[in-house]
């Protein structure tokens, strides 16, 4: 990959990535617990935008990092209120 530059490769391995770590986390926990949750859409709908506008050379890498942050975020928070909530444990 070059610098500034986000190839449709290296963005599937990056969400791949990120992925791989939220299921991690959740273990046993079914992600479609959660996975209809208005933020949860929301964190995926940053991630589409951001991985078309860095592709196009709208944005920078920066934009896709940060997206990438926000849905890893989303969904570990999601995971900490679904186990407040007394519904799933650790």
């Amino acid at each position: 990959m070059s610098l500034g530059m986000l190839t449709l490769s290296q963005c599937s391995r990056d969400i791949s990535e990120v992925i791989n770590r939220v299921r991690g986390a959740f273990g046993g926990i079914p992600m479609k617990a959660v996975s209809d949750l208005p933020e949860i859409k929301a964190a995926e709908g940053t991630i589409n935008r951001a991985s078309r506008l860095v592709i196009r050379g709208v944005e920078g890498l920066d934009v896709w990092r940060g997206a990438l942050i926000v849905y890893e975020s989303t969904w570990m928070s999601a995971l900490k209120d679904l186990r407040a909530s007394g519904k799933w444990a650790a």
